[in-house]
């Protein structure tokens, strides 16, 4: 078993080129490149039971190496993901390997307590597959290793497909630090948004013609008692619906709507309140200057609201300002600086 931590950035074609000739000349790092066409197939049965589970099961192919993997029930907050995986290899030659997992290759320990193996072996099938072409990066310095990858391509399930076009950021070796200071170089160089789904969860959501829903948070007033736990709680609530709602109205690849714009607003204002609230708590320093930038934020956010509802129909002038506002690097970094201090204070469990 292995722990792959990682954190998921949106973005758009462009992305190869820029990591090409404006990351990689100002990395201070030794950087090997290879390229790669995989593609995968993801399995489960007609009822979900490893979607049910939270068990991602795919098998991977390119023409070096073919594998079946299993991805269990892990952590995540504003977009940095921790979650157990297994792997093993399969026989390039036997292309028969990529139509059906044999899940006894896997260790006992992957499986949750009483799960019933022989009835999930026996009523798999192929739910969707993802096909993309992988830009890899490995970057190693004397303290860090880190693998970033471009992935572009699509979802596929039967003739309904989804873009991919992101990069992923893999910690092999070092602190998670090192990945949050590479993500904001990144975001100094392209629009970015920052992923909350996998590309399983949105390929099960193509499959079953699932549409994005628009989560409920909860209402929160200035004169709300809470502790820190339920603060932690809140603010992880309120940076994950802002990131879905803005990943959807910016990288959809839709034309600009203003339907997500409310979602995003009350997403945000939640998430300041509710950081003001654990700041009042905790008096942290970290946590004040994270403050004073959400200010600053909500005042351009609003800002940029107001003069859409001003232009009411004349308006994707303004929505392609809000798009610019919700990918730049002012607004990412304040999205990681976050994360960073959550997973560094005890408030958090990320173990």
């Amino acid at each position: 078993m292995e722990f792959e931590i990682e954190l998921k950035l949106l973005t758009n074609n462009e992305a190869g080129e820029v990591i090409d000739k404006k990351l990689l000349p100002n990395l201070t790092c030794n950087a090997k490149k290879k390229v790669m066409r995989l593609t995968n197939y993801y399995f489960d049965t007609p009822n979900r039971l490893l979607r049910k589970h939270d068990i991602g099961l795919r098998i991977r192919s390119s023409d070096q190496y073919c594998e079946q993997t299993l991805k269990t029930s892990g952590h995540s907050i504003g977009g940095l993901h921790k979650r157990p995986e297994y792997n093993v290899s399969l026989d390039c030659y036997d292309r028969s390997n990529t139509k059906s997992p044999n899940l006894s290759l896997f260790e006992n320990s992957a499986w949750p307590k009483n799960f019933d193996l022989e009835a999930a072996q026996k009523d798999l099938e192929t739910m969707f597959s993802t096909n993309f072409t992988r830009h890899v990066y490995l970057l190693d310095n004397k303290t860090s290793s880190i693998e970033l990858v471009w992935d572009n391509g699509e979802v596929r399930s039967g003739e309904f497909t989804l873009p991919i076009c992101e990069i992923e950021l893999e910690l092999k070796k070092g602190a998670v630090k090192d990945l949050f200071k590479l993500a904001k170089q990144i975001s100094s160089l392209m629009p970015l948004g920052i992923g909350v789904h996998s590309k399983a969860a949105r390929g099960y959501r193509l499959a079953d013609n699932v549409k994005i829903s628009r989560a409920t948070l909860p209402n929160f007033g200035n004169n709300v008692a809470l502790n820190i736990e339920e603060c932690v709680v809140l603010i992880n609530k309120a940076l994950s619906h802002f990131q879905i709602a803005s990943a959807f109205f910016c990288f959809n690849h839709l034309e600009l709507n203003f339907d997500g714009v409310p979602d995003i607003s009350k997403a945000f204002n939640l998430l300041t309140l509710s950081l003001q609230k654990l700041f009042n708590l905790t008096l942290c320093n970290e946590l004040s200057v994270l403050c004073d930038k959400s200010v600053s934020l909500t005042f351009h956010w609003s800002s940029i609201v107001h003069d859409i509802e001003a232009a009411k129909e004349d308006s994707f002038e303004f929505l392609e300002k809000l798009s610019v506002f919700l990918t730049n690097s002012q607004t990412i970094d304040f999205q990681l600086d976050l994360v960073q201090v959550m997973l560094e204070k005890p408030w958090v469990n990320y173990n």
